[in-house]
């Protein structure tokens, strides 16, 4: 194909209703869940010993 031919073609149709996704709003989405997952599985202390995992391996070690 050539690029006059490349730049003719339609645009791909747009999903309507739920099924359209924002790029923007998905990122910031995915960005929080991994955000909330980090905080939980290596900032937070375990209820049973009061260490975060990080202290834990250094002092089984």
């Amino acid at each position: 194909m050539t690029n006059e031919l490349i730049f003719d073609l339609p645009a791909p149709a747009q999903p309507e209703g739920d099924d359209a996704l924002n790029l923007a709003s998905y990122a910031q989405r995915a960005y929080l869940e991994y955000a909330l997952s980090v905080v939980k599985g290596r900032a937070l202390p375990d209820v049973t010993d009061g260490q975060k995992p990080v202290q834990r391996r250094i002092l089984y070690a």
